[in-house]
């Protein structure tokens, strides 16, 4: 005749399944609530980033030499330094959360982490565009193909494009 006493003192499958559901639920609240957090994160950095490359085209077109250029700089920060007759203006930070950027020349994409722009004084249309370690007046442009920044986070990816003609710069979401 039994007691009523249990001697086993294991879990029952029941239960096991009951702790991972919680688990599953649990993480997928998780996940749900950082993706919009990373998409926010990338819609402000591309507009920081816009807004820079508007403030460097402003030099161009009101302070322009053969001196006067941008620098965008991926790392831990995304940031643009302003450059006048070759000397350094003002740095702003155009993100502090992680994004990813990705440079285009209008037909490859561009390897490195700095990305060097210039501004024709006249048009306004990008003059330089490429990525190193220093400056180079000497890589100047003789297209007028459209380049492209794309900055993604949270499953959001954003086109910043340049006109190769009149520097015109827009901002998609993809």
């Amino acid at each position: 005749m039994r007691t009523g006493k249990r001697t086993d003192s294991g879990f029952t499958l029941i239960e096991i399944v009951i702790v991972v559901a919680i688990i599953a639920v649990l993480t997928g609240v998780i996940i749900a609530s950082i993706n919009p957090v990373q998409a926010t994160a990338a819609k402000k950095a591309a507009a920081n980033t816009r807004d820079a490359l508007l403030t460097g085209k402003q030099y161009a077109l009101t302070r322009g030499n053969t001196g006067t250029y941008m620098v965008i700089s991926r790392g831990d920060d995304l940031s643009a330094d302003f450059y006048v007759n070759g000397s350094k203006l003002d740095t702003e930070t155009v993100s502090t959360r992680k994004v990813n950027v990705k440079f285009n020349n209008g037909s490859t994409d561009l390897l490195g982490d700095s990305l060097y722009i210039a501004f024709d004084k006249g048009s306004g249309a990008p003059k330089l565009f490429y990525t190193g370690s220093s400056y180079d007046s000497s890589k100047t442009l003789t297209d007028s193909k459209t380049r492209t920044i794309t900055i993604t986070g949270g499953g959001v990816t954003y086109d910043l494009t340049i006109s190769g003609l009149t520097g015109r710069v827009d901002m998609v979401r993809k």
